[in-house]
């Protein structure tokens, strides 16, 4: 049995554009490039969401404000005695 050989003479000699390959491949390469930005865009729109809706919940404390309530209810319990 004869082993075929991969001859890379036969790749060098042959000449062509190599135009309609490039234009595949860059047509690729910046569809995903676009592809990762927007998947970026999205990311940081939802982070900036996110980081507004804790500086709500920053704001909200509601164990001081539980604290605030109690007093009151201790106080107006002092003035009604």
């Amino acid at each position: 049995m004869k082993e075929k050989r991969f001859r890379l003479d036969k790749w060098i000699r042959l000449k062509g554009s190599f135009t309609v390959e490039a234009a595949i491949v860059i047509s690729v390469v910046v569809l995903c490039v676009f592809l990762f930005v927007e998947a970026g865009i999205e990311l940081y729109v939802g982070m900036s969401a996110l980081v507004q809706e804790q500086g709500k919940w920053e704001e909200f404390c509601p164990a001081a404000q539980f604290r605030k309530l109690e007093l009151l209810e201790n106080v107006l319990n002092m003035v009604v005695w």
